[in-house]
């Protein structure tokens, strides 16, 4: 079996630093959730790029606790919404996450910033917090 010759792995270790930097210093949108609201009616929606759904179960301030915790996470704003960037572990893609209490309940989103779709990356993690939430007292 032939190794690779030194210019390969070169070529393919400058192409995956030139991606990370990319990835990385891509702009994120003014507006994370470029999806429309919720239907009237629905609990939850699920799009290819990103998961939204409205709780009454949990609380605002525990998903905030549980999201600080969740590493590669960067707040963004806190008030009036809670918007934070996570990004994946090994590309670094940016996902938005945005929080708020509403008369109807709490209200989560997660959106990807890069691509068409996250593989339900979103909706996973979001019910993943949802879950650990109702742990959380």
């Amino acid at each position: 079996m032939k190794l690779p010759s030194l210019k390969i792995v070169f070529l393919a270790v400058a192409a995956f630093i030139i991606f990370q930097l990319i990835f990385r210093i891509w702009p994120l949108p003014a507006e994370a959730w470029r999806a429309g609201g919720m239907p009237a009616g629905m609990q939850s929606l699920v799009k290819p790029g990103g998961y939204y759904v409205i709780s009454q179960e949990v609380t605002k301030a525990n998903i905030e606790t549980l999201i600080r915790a969740t590493p590669r996470i960067k707040v963004l704003q806190q008030n009036p919404k809670f918007v934070a960037v996570v990004r994946s572990a090994f590309w670094g893609f940016p996902d938005m996450i945005e929080i708020w209490k509403s008369d109807s309940g709490v209200h989560l989103r997660g959106n990807l910033v890069i691509g068409w779709s996250d593989y339900g990356t979103n909706r996973r993690r979001i019910l993943g917090w949802l879950e650990r939430s109702k742990f959380q007292k």
